[in-house]
C-alpha cells in the first residue's frame, strides 16, 4: 500500500495499491530507472483496512496481504477492464465477501467493505446463495458478482481469461 491516504470526494480516505520494483544492477550503476513504481488502479478504503484487521483477527496490516493478494494479483494480471463492471462489485470468497465500488470514469476500484460469511444476515445469505453455489459447482477461488446486474463470474486465480469472459 502507498504511504499516504488521499481523499476522494464522495468516497472518503483511500490508499492506493502500488508495486515497487528494484533492479539492483541498475541501482549500483547509478541508473535512476533501477527503482520503478507502478501505481495501480486498485484502492483500499480506510474503513476497509480497519474492519479487515478486526474481522479477520489479524495482528497487523501486513497479514492482510496474505488474505487479499491472490485476488488483487489476479485483477492486475488480467488487466481487468473496469468499464465492464457495474458500479458495485462483490468478490465472494469462501469465508468472506469483499465489496468494491468503481471510481468515476472507470478509473479503478475502491475496496470498501469486508463481510464475514459467518455473520451474514438472512438478506445477505439470500443475496450470495447463487454465488456460493456457483463457487461450489465450478470449484472456484472467488465469484465476482456485478451487484447492478446480478451477473456472476467464476474466478480461478491460477487461470487467465476474465476479460474474455466479460
Amino acid at each position: 500500500l502507498d504511504t499516504y491516504f488521499q481523499n476522494i470526494e464522495g468516497i472518503g480516505n483511500v490508499v492506493r495499491l502500488v508495486i515497487d520494483g528494484w533492479d539492483s544492477r541498475r541501482i549500483m550503476k547509478g541508473d535512476k530507472r533501477g527503482m520503478q513504481r507502478l501505481l495501480t488502479r486498485l484502492f483500499v478504503h480506510e474503513h476497509f483496512l480497519i474492519r479487515a484487521v478486526q474481522r479477520l483477527g489479524l495482528e497487523s496490516l501486513r497479514d492482510l496481504g496474505n488474505q487479499v493478494f491472490p485476488l488483487f494479483s489476479y485483477i492486475l494480471r488480467e488487466n481487468l477492464s473496469f468499464r465492464l463492471l457495474g458500479g458495485s462489485v462483490h468478490f465472494v470468497m469462501p469465508d468472506y465477501v469483499l465489496v468494491a465500488e468503481k471510481l468515476p470514469n472507470s478509473y479503478g476500484l475502491v475496496f470498501k467493505k469486508i463481510l464475514l460469511r459467518e455473520r451474514f444476515s438472512e438478506q445477505q445469505l439470500s443475496q450470495y446463495q447463487a454465488a456460493y453455489q456457483l463457487m461450489f459447482n465450478k470449484k472456484s477461488d472467488c465469484i465476482m458478482l456485478n451487484h447492478d446486474t446480478g451477473h456472476l463470474v467464476s474466478l480461478h486465480f491460477n487461470e487467465q481469461g476474465i476479460n474474455q469472459t466479460l
